[in-house]
């Protein structure tokens, strides 16, 4: 009886377990001077960070957060920064998968004013893995 029952529960679990797959999915947190001002995940449609170049000072900082179901503490990471042309702007390297990638917005701010450009697109690159976009960012 025992054995029927351990038989019975062991089909009913694995016939549940194809139906119902766990599955995570990547997000970060965007922070602008270590307040957080977005949270985004991979399913987040048009992520959008708006900054008034106005309220920027030379010492302010864009922090991105990213995290991963498979994190890797020693991996080579990048934040990746292009514009909207999708020329590459600016890489920041970085070290594992949840440390925070810092970026001198007055780097980008006087990049913007020179090329008249005001909207980028941030990736965050770790390899074997596909870049993931983030989110575009708006300099107003």
């Amino acid at each position: 009886m025992k054995k029927s029952l351990f038989t019975t529960s062991l089909l009913f679990i694995l016939t549940i377990s194809v139906y119902c797959q766990a599955d995570t999915i990547s997000f970060w947190h965007v922070y602008l001077d270590n307040r957080l001002i977005n949270e985004f995940l991979e399913t987040t449609i048009n992520p959008i960070i708006e900054i008034k170049t106005s309220d920027l000072n030379k010492n302010t900082f864009l922090t991105v957060e990213y995290f991963r179901d498979t994190p890797c503490s020693h991996c080579p990471t990048k934040l990746i920064i292009r514009n909207l042309k999708d020329s590459l702007i600016l890489k920041i390297d970085g070290k594992g998968t949840t440390n925070k990638l810092e970026l001198e917005l007055d780097r980008l701010k006087v990049i913007s004013a020179k090329a008249k450009e005001f909207s980028y697109r941030f990736y965050f690159e770790e390899k074997p893995f596909q870049d993931q976009y983030l989110f575009k960012l708006i300099l107003k």
